[in-house]
């Protein structure tokens, strides 16, 4: 097994990356962490991962971890998919051949999901979503919609008094302690931020239907910060072959309440589509694991 972290500074901003690779990869996966953490942690997830097959590259987001860029801010998410597109290239050209794969958790897999349906997803093999924040349980009016939208556009670095916390997406304590001492993580996200969130969320919306690969997406059965239901609404729009899974007991983060579970999940996707014709046919996973479960 190869760990390596790196700072691509070829061009700005700088991101950081961390790689997990097995000796003889059989498939690829960039992954992309969720609002407010990083790379860091998804470290035990991505090398349980790795050691089941499948190369993982972790990605800092500008603005977020190790990597460059303004901090909790952006002028347009699309700055976001330059970011994850610049990964797969990356990915590409390190590992030409080995199918590659595009996941992320909540605001990551938000941006998985708008970055699968341009044109770098034409080149993955499969979409693999955790808690995707298609949309919040708390949706927002559209007098505060409009009212987010306008500020933006005359104090788009403003930022909230309060610091944001991550007290309701998981009851992992581990998690729940380095949240409370990381000075990595993003308490305090400014208003273009948030605007360029509710942009993001339309967005996936309007081009679910260009989604042309198969997708696995696992979902928190007692999510407190992103709607499930919103998620299905979006995932039924995708034409290509979805395959749901819901931890019924899970909060937001099922990275950290269930990681063991994910990495299976994770894996047997990866073994079930990673052949081709895969376009052609659509996989079923093995008996037992089609529709929705418990965890």
């Amino acid at each position: 097994m190869q760990l390596e972290a790196e700072l691509w500074e070829d061009r700005s901003p700088a991101l950081f990356v961390r790689t997990f690779r097995p000796e003889v990869p059989e498939a690829a996966m960039v992954f992309i962490h969720a609002s407010m953490v990083h790379s860091e942690y998804y470290m035990p997830w991505a090398l349980a991962l790795a050691e089941r097959g499948t190369a993982v590259w972790l990605l800092d987001l500008r603005g977020h971890g190790r990597s460059g860029g303004p901090r909790g801010h952006v002028g347009s998410y699309r700055e976001y998919l330059d970011d994850i597109r610049r990964a797969l290239g990356r990915v590409r050209e390190t590992m030409p051949g080995v199918p590659l794969y595009l996941g992320g958790e909540s605001f990551g897999a938000l941006l998985a999901f708008l970055t699968a349906g341009g044109p770098a997803g034409g080149d993955l093999q499969g979409l693999a979503l955790c808690s995707p924040a298609f949309r919040l349980t708390m949706p927002l009016s559209p007098v505060l919609q409009h009212t987010v939208m306008a500020g933006s556009r005359v104090l788009p670095r403003l930022r909230p008094p309060r610091a944001m916390g991550l007290g309701e997406a998981s009851r992992d304590r581990l998690l729940n302690r380095l949240v409370r001492t990381d000075p990595l993580l993003n308490r305090r996200y400014t208003l273009g931020f948030f605007a360029e969130l509710l942009r993001a969320q339309c967005e996936a919306g309007r081009m679910a239907s260009r989604v042309q690969l198969p997708v696995l997406a696992v979902l928190a059965g007692q999510d407190r910060i992103t709607d499930v239901g919103g998620a299905r609404e979006v995932l039924a729009r995708v034409p290509a072959r979805v395959h749901t899974v819901v931890y019924t007991q899970a909060w937001h983060s099922v990275v950290a309440e269930a990681p063991a579970r994910v990495v299976q999940d994770f894996a047997a996707f990866v073994a079930h589509t990673r052949r081709p014709p895969w376009r052609r046919t659509e996989a079923a996973l093995p008996a037992g694991r089609q529709g929705e479960r418990m965890p």
